[in-house]
């Protein structure tokens, strides 16, 4: 098909995400932290889901491969609720179907 306009091809792709959360544990100092001291790196999947009984459907994504790009070991203030924020990158995902779609 002829068109006047530029026309482009994916040649590759890079993932990226964030992830905030109200700070309730050390679970991510926990899990990456050997890693950290043997210079090693953590991948891990990451399983969102979003079920709100007043949404149409449930969505869903699983993030494959995912490295977090750092680690916050402290970060409290006083009567404030702490939030974690985490950049990371990865390699893969997935949509699963659902039957509400």
């Amino acid at each position: 098909v002829k068109t006047m306009f530029k026309q482009y091809k994916v040649v590759g792709c890079e993932g990226t995400g964030n992830v905030k959360m109200n700070h309730v544990s050390s679970y991510f100092i926990n899990l990456m932290a050997d890693n950290i001291r043997k210079g090693r790196q953590t991948v891990v999947t990451i399983r969102a889901k979003l079920d709100d009984p007043d949404a149409v459907g449930r969505e869903e994504v699983i993030i494959r491969d995912a490295t977090f790009d750092k680690l916050t070991l402290m970060d409290w203030e006083a009567k404030k609720l702490t939030e974690d924020d985490y950049d990371f990158t990865f390699t893969d995902f997935e949509v699963p179907v659902t039957a509400d779609a």
